[in-house]
């Protein structure tokens, strides 16, 4: 099984790793979906586990032929990579509809189901650790952080993705609040570390920028430099 291919499989199977895990939590108080659609919600949650159980179902038959080709004889394993590659091809497909169906019935009923939060909480998660797609990661993180998710690590989610975007000021909030709970992570803290270090590489030469203001203050007016607005992510400066 090629190296790019087993990676997506593998990639998918951990983006789902914790949805199944949810689904066992689940499956002991869940509602049918007839029932679920009754309740406040239920329209987008009925339909996110329509889509649920169709990405269940996926990985069963991924993991199913990982284990065949574990034990295949040589001349079978090229029709077991083609069968994996074809459903891979239609997890890559689902994957953004599920993203989607779960971020829809989350905030149709925001923190109703403990369960229904970590899982989008794990596809923000997945999409900044595992994809590097900031806007999703982040849009999903902003999504939790508004509805008042309860686990703090969702903001250290939220920072590393701001950060990967350039949105500094939004990145150290967000980071400022997962330290403040203790949960920034490796890339967080790194993060975290880097808009402070540019903080006070900008702090120091916005002094010696006043500094040569100051000078410049003193001499005859035909002699001053012309003022020039420079607009930065930090700040708009005029020199």
């Amino acid at each position: 099984m090629s190296r790019d291919v087993a990676s997506r499989g593998a990639r998918l199977a951990v983006a789902l790793m914790f949805a199944v895990l949810v689904v066992v939590q689940t499956n002991k108080t869940a509602l049918s979906q007839d029932a679920a659609a009754e309740e406040s919600g239920g329209d987008a949650a009925a339909q996110f586990q329509t889509l649920f159980s169709q990405w269940k179902e996926l990985i069963a038959q991924l993991r199913g032929l990982q284990q065949e080709f574990a034990v295949a004889k040589p001349e079978d394993r090229e029709a077991l990579k083609e069968k994996y590659a074809a459903l891979i091809a239609q997890g890559d497909e689902l994957l953004p509809e599920l993203r989607d169906k779960a971020a829809a019935a989350y905030a149709a009923a925001p923190n109703e189901d403990e369960d229904l939060g970590d899982f989008v909480a794990s596809l923000a998660n997945e999409r900044v650790a595992g994809y590097d797609d900031y806007d999703e990661g982040l849009e999903l993180a902003k999504l939790l952080i508004d509805n008042n998710y309860p686990r703090a690590e969702i903001y250290n989610v939220a920072g590393v993705a701001a950060f990967g975007l350039q949105q500094f000021a939004e990145a150290e909030e967000f980071l400022q609040a997962a330290e403040d709970q203790n949960v920034l992570d490796e890339m967080g803290n790194r993060a975290l570390i880097t808009l402070r270090d540019e903080q006070l590489a900008i702090e120091s030469l916005w002094e010696k920028e006043q500094e040569i203001r100051a000078a410049e203050a003193e001499l005859p007016e035909g002699e001053q430099k012309p003022k020039v607005l420079v607009k930065t992510s930090a700040a708009d400066i005029t020199t």
